[in-house]
């Protein structure tokens, strides 16, 4: 049930449905402005690979992008991001992202936090500028623009989401206006997740097998 998705995932602790979450502490890396407005930044060194076990703490650089190994367990990866600066109104566009996932027999878990179930995937991401993680309409995933792992690996695919409110969710799964272009006027940082069914930001990792996640491009455009 998506009402439960993201609650451990910011910091301090909610009650949601008599259930305790105490969640991880701190507010990630600290942001730094692109060095170009309202593009998404390929550099590597820019991206950051937060709140998992056993990651680096950015991917490495490639020809066509970067990318990085998927942990095996015990370690995860959760959240990989970039800062972003918006000076133009981003409503009605479209955030894309062109990756692949290279592997070979991958086991796939996201049970990284307890209780967590499949399918493990990854989704679209945005994040409010100064989020500390305490409120919860500054975190925001895309319905639509998300992956399931394993069923189309090895190959290149471009997956988007139109930058309207429709489209996206918030920390408790919220639908909402307001907040949500409160976010896109304040945009600190996109990207995406990596989760299961009841977090999709709650992590993933591998039991067997390898894989790699390659990200080729990445942009916030007025079309597809």
């Amino acid at each position: 049930m998506r009402l439960t998705v993201r609650a451990a995932e910011g910091s301090g602790i909610f009650l949601l449905a008599g259930i305790l979450f105490i969640g991880m502490a701190g507010c990630g890396a600290a942001y730094s402005p692109p060095p170009a407005a309202n593009t998404v930044d390929m550099d590597a060194a820019r991206w950051n690979i937060l709140y998992g076990a056993g990651m680096p703490s950015h991917p490495a650089a490639t020809q066509t992008g970067w990318q990085f190994d998927m942990p095996a367990s015990p370690g995860s990866v959760h959240y990989v991001e970039v800062p972003f600066q918006a000076t133009e109104d981003l409503t009605g566009r479209t955030l894309t992202i062109t990756f692949r996932v290279v592997s070979n027999e991958p086991m796939y878990n996201a049970n990284v936090e307890t209780g967590e179930s499949g399918p493990p995937s990854f989704h679209l991401f945005l994040e409010h500028l100064n989020d500390d993680f305490t409120n919860q309409y500054y975190r925001w995933w895309c319905s639509s623009g998300g992956y399931n792992l394993g069923t189309q690996d090895n190959q290149t695919i471009t997956i988007s989401c139109p930058l309207t409110y429709t489209s996206w969710s918030s920390v408790y799964g919220v639908v909402d206006q307001s907040h949500f272009t409160e976010t896109l006027n304040n945009l600190g940082w996109v990207g995406v997740t990596f989760g299961g069914r009841g977090g999709w930001g709650h992590g993933v990792n591998l039991l067997g097998g390898s894989a790699q996640f390659q990200v080729l491009n990445a942009r916030i455009s007025s079309s597809n």
